[in-house]
């Protein structure tokens, strides 16, 4: 997966250009030149060696790498460290939003997002905007029964509830009826959630099935 080295032209938030040849100077900072499009000062800042060995360098590496799993491990290098700047983290966690974004990875989506507000003037500047809430994540349950009375639902329901078990009966139209459908647990995985159905109803020879849900 490779993006224009100018950035990423993400959904319109931000597009970054070619601007100014003027060499970066001590002051300036990375980030700020990646937002502002000025791409051939910190190309020029790099050759010139101004931020050799710094959390900028990769920050600057990063901008103008043109391959894309290249760019995202150096834009978490930057996200991660201890000793880079709230705006260069801020900048470097917008890219890995706009990556997250491209992946339907909704993980990394808010993980960049709680990010992001480190400096959130300047996110807010690159995002375009107000920077949105954490998008719901899925999360999975296992479903050992559906019923049309809603009273046998919450028998079986509460007898879950007895076992410790987190338990919700969700209301599901099938075939132009309502049926209640008992929903045990909240798995942050499918895999998690079949684990559970195996040990737990598996062996006591209740069918189940794994269920996606939001929260």
């Amino acid at each position: 997966m490779n993006f224009r080295r100018a950035g990423i032209a993400l959904l319109g938030f931000i597009v970054l250009t070619a601007g100014s040849k003027t060499l970066a100077g001590p002051g300036d900072d990375v980030a700020t030149l990646a937002a502002e499009g000025r791409i051939s000062a910190i190309e020029a800042g790099l050759s010139g060696g101004l931020w050799n060995g710094t959390d900028s360098e990769t920050l600057a590496n990063a901008v103008l790498e043109t391959d894309g799993l290249a760019s995202l491990r150096q834009l978490e290098q930057v996200a991660n460290s201890s000793d880079a700047g709230a705006k260069a983290k801020a900048y470097a966690w917008f890219q890995i939003w706009g990556y997250g974004q491209l992946a339907g990875d909704r993980s990394r989506v808010n993980q960049a997002l709680a990010g992001m507000r480190v400096d959130r003037a300047f996110s807010e500047k690159l995002y375009g905007g107000p920077l949105p809430e954490p998008e719901p994540e899925t999360v999975w349950a296992v479903q050992i029964g559906a019923f049309g009375s809603r009273a046998n639902a919450d028998r079986l329901a509460n007898q879950q509830k007895k076992r410790g078990f987190t338990v919700t009966v969700e209301p599901l139209k099938s075939g132009g009826r309502t049926l209640h459908a008992v929903w045990v647990g909240r798995f942050g995985s499918q895999k998690d959630a079949s684990s559970f159905g195996v040990k737990t109803y598996g062996t006591e020879g209740r069918d189940f099935r794994v269920v996606e849900r939001t929260p």
